[in-house]
């Protein structure tokens, strides 16, 4: 049998290697050398690659590795608290290198952006949800040090006090370590380097061309119809969203990569003088965004790596997909507000735990109420920053995916179920939001709606390739997952009916 197979094996490059040079020849009005490339039959050990990675099945270590920092998290508490801490954060960021070189690895192999089907969604969004881990888990100690680097990179006065006021006044510790003059002659310095880069952000987004006929990825100008000498309102629609997404790009985003690279200059130094030392406490207090984002990112990866989730497997990419560009920009942006929404559901999941299972303490005022366990107040204001950065997301995510319509199907909204379903998202989240900074909801309310929010969240990712199967992103579509995905629903409800029981008979007044 294996003689046979390699016997076909060879037949088969010989007859590919014999018919390449005839393919090139072929009379064609318009030659695509990309899709001539992308045709041609594959060089001998092209396969080595993908061979390499099926047998290692590198993802196979993201959920060990999640599965060991949380038990780390789980074990940092008593004497032991910062030693298991740190080892788990450790661990953490482990199963972050490694989930990015095995994306890496994938991206070899196919040359495509690194999340184009539903398995690498779910692998993407464990990898996200631990990079927002630790990036709550270790902001405390790292506030200073970035905020010097941001205010570095500020525009040097007195431009910085015009119309957006990013030189913002320096405070007693920034001015004991230098003078305003040294500050403002540092914010020259760094204007140069933050001009060049966004030149090269406006060169990139609005004037090198990318598409066929030389279009560009965002349009200075309205295009537009072959038949009309003025623009529709989808072409209108397209150009004004397209420059509200560019002027942002070209202000923040140089600012945002030079703050980075200063930043490992100034966070060290911040560390100094006892910083640190004197941040520890709160850093070891953010355990719960440890606990929570090992918790669901060790299932997200044990999910993908267990259970045959479409995707898992090499198979060639559907036609309207193959834009790296927008695929990369669109598709991780979305899928990193999910990871946002996982981050909010698994705080709120904890939060509902201990109003159903913890320590209720009598309050002062009269009357006998009680008051919920004190974790679930610190717990709320952690839910509310993960659903803030899941709105910015979905928020970006949804529009890019606006402009990526446009370009592949010729209008930016068309209420297509994917579509509805994303805005869907993004208007619980601001209702719940609206609702906390509005004083209608409390703590209980913000962790019941982290709930309902990834309840939302799931039928925009999952429910509507997997349950509706209908609309123009049929290239996402599968079979599948509906009784577990319907277990989780039942299961989240369940919890949040018996957790809401417990508060309004624990908080009543008698």
């Amino acid at each position: 049998m294996l003689l046979a197979a390699n016997s076909f094996a060879l037949a088969l490059r010989t007859l590919g290697e014999t018919a390449e040079p005839l393919r090139q020849t072929l009379p064609v009005e318009r030659a695509d050398a990309h899709l001539l490339r992308y045709t041609a039959y594959p060089a001998a050990g092209s396969t080595q690659l993908e061979v390499a990675y099926n047998l290692n099945d590198p993802f196979k270590w993201s959920w060990v590795l999640s599965f060991l920092a949380l038990g780390a998290f789980a074990l940092a508490f008593g004497k032991a608290r910062g030693p298991m801490f740190w080892l788990a954060s450790a661990l953490l960021i482990a199963e972050l290198g490694w989930t990015a070189a095995a994306f890496a690895f994938r991206v070899a192999i196919t040359g495509w952006a690194p999340v184009t089907n539903m398995y690498e969604t779910v692998i993407y969004v464990p990898f996200f949800l631990s990079l927002l881990g630790i990036f709550f888990l270790l902001a405390p100690a790292c506030h200073r040090g970035v905020g010097d680097a941001w205010r570095l990179t500020a525009l040097p006065l007195p431009l910085g006090n015009t119309f957006i006021r990013e030189a913002v006044p320096l405070d007693e510790r920034q001015l004991s370590l230098l003078t305003s003059q040294g500050w403002n002659g540092l914010n020259w310095l760094l204007l140069g380097p933050r001009l060049l880069i966004s030149a090269l952000v406006i060169w990139v987004l609005a004037m090198a061309p990318y598409a066929a006929g030389g279009r560009t990825i965002i349009n200075l100008l309205p295009q537009t119809d072959i038949d009309r000498s003025i623009p529709n309102l989808n072409n209108l629609v397209v150009w004004v969203v397209g420059w509200c997404m560019l002027l942002p790009a070209v202000w923040y985003l140089p600012r945002v990569a030079l703050t980075a690279i200063v930043s490992t200059l100034t966070l060290p130094l911040s560390w100094f003088g006892g910083y640190l030392r004197q941040q520890l406490p709160e850093v070891y207090e953010r355990r719960a965004f440890g606990l929570v984002v090992t918790a669901v990112a060790f299932a997200g990866t044990f999910i993908a790596w267990f259970f045959p989730i479409p995707g898992k497997q090499f198979s060639p990419l559907q036609p309207v997909l193959r834009d790296n560009f927008w695929l990369t920009i669109h598709v991780l942006t979305i899928v990193s507000s999910y990871a946002a929404g996982a981050l909010a559901w698994g705080l709120g999941t904890l939060s509902l735990g201990y109003f159903l299972l913890g320590k209720y303490r009598v309050a002062s005022s009269a009357g006998g109420a009680k008051t919920p366990p004190e974790a679930c107040a610190a717990l709320a204001g952690f839910i509310y920053k993960a659903m803030q950065v899941a709105v910015l997301l979905l928020a970006a995510g949804t529009i890019l995916g606006g402009l990526w319509a446009d370009v592949s199907w010729g209008r930016f909204w068309g209420w297509d179920p994917k579509e509805v379903w994303a805005l869907v998202s993004l208007l619980a989240y601001l209702v719940i939001l609206h609702g906390r900074y509005a004083g209608w909801i409390g703590n209980f309310g913000l962790a019941a709606g982290s709930v309902l929010g990834a309840a939302v969240i799931g039928m925009s990712w999952y429910g509507v390739n997997f349950l509706l199967g209908a609309g123009l992103h049929s290239y996402g579509f599968g079979k599948g997952g509906q009784t577990e995905f319907f277990a989780f629903l039942v299961a989240n409800f369940l919890l949040l009916a018996a957790a809401a029981w417990r508060w309004k008979r624990e908080t009543a007044t008698g």
